[in-house]
């Protein structure tokens, strides 16, 4: 079996040395083009299990290897770069920027990733590609992102992680605003764009029913042994 493209053992973090652990995992892999769908009610730590697998914090201790590069070795600016290389967010509250349009939004990861940068016209193209099989009308690519409805900001931003074809695609939460038809339509296309582009897909949410529409289901309480 190939190298799994995430793999931890023994991993714990805390926020602060006197607080109680937050993630405490013995061991956990995903592979390469795998679509995950991990499982947690509020409070379980799966945003902060999110935020280590994206470098935005590093683990107290235990390995976490992701794309080959230990993740503990690498200081903050280092993680901030891994991350704008190789990973695709999608956020629960969609992180757009409200005064740049539709186009200018999904095309903003490029300017921080040199390996990810090509010429502006085909990075366009790319970009209008992927807002194009996300249902945005071409009408809608110079429009204010504020312009456009939740759903529709939505598939904003899931072109935004897109963008690059990057490695592993993360989603924090991201159909709680949507009802049950848009939502699965939107995994749907989500998991079809992750193959296309040859991205690991690794998905979060507390809604458990959203499990089948996954090639595999992490639970993440069963799987996380803090305070036991």
């Amino acid at each position: 079996m190939t190298e799994p493209l995430i793999r931890l053992s023994e991993l714990k973090f805390r926020w602060k040395p006197d607080l109680p652990l937050v993630i405490d995992i013995n061991e956990l892999t995903i592979h390469k083009g795998e679509k995950v769908f991990i499982y947690g009610p509020s409070g379980s730590g799966k945003t902060t299990l999110l935020g280590l697998f994206g470098g935005v914090i590093s683990p107290d201790s235990g390995s976490l290897v992701i794309l080959g590069q230990d993740m503990k070795k690498l200081s903050s600016g280092a993680r901030d770069q891994f991350r704008a290389d190789h990973i695709g967010f999608i956020f629960q509250q969609f992180n757009l920027i409200p005064y740049l349009n539709v186009l200018e939004n999904v095309l903003l990861p490029l300017k921080f990733s040199n390996s990810k940068q090509r010429s502006l016209a085909n990075s366009t193209d790319e970009a209008r590609m992927f807002l194009s099989r996300l249902d945005i009308p071409e009408g809608h690519f110079k429009k204010k992102v504020y312009e456009l409805s939740v759903g529709q900001q939505q598939r904003v931003a899931a072109a935004r992680a897109m963008i690059g074809s990057p490695e592993i695609v993360i989603a924090d939460e991201p159909t709680s605003a949507l009802d049950a038809d848009m939502r699965d339509k939107f995994i749907d296309v989500l998991e079809e764009l992750a193959s296309s582009c040859g991205s690991t897909l690794v998905f979060v949410s507390h809604d458990h029913s959203l499990s089948k529409l996954f090639d595999r289901k992490i639970d993440l309480p069963a799987l996380n042994q803090k305070g036991r």
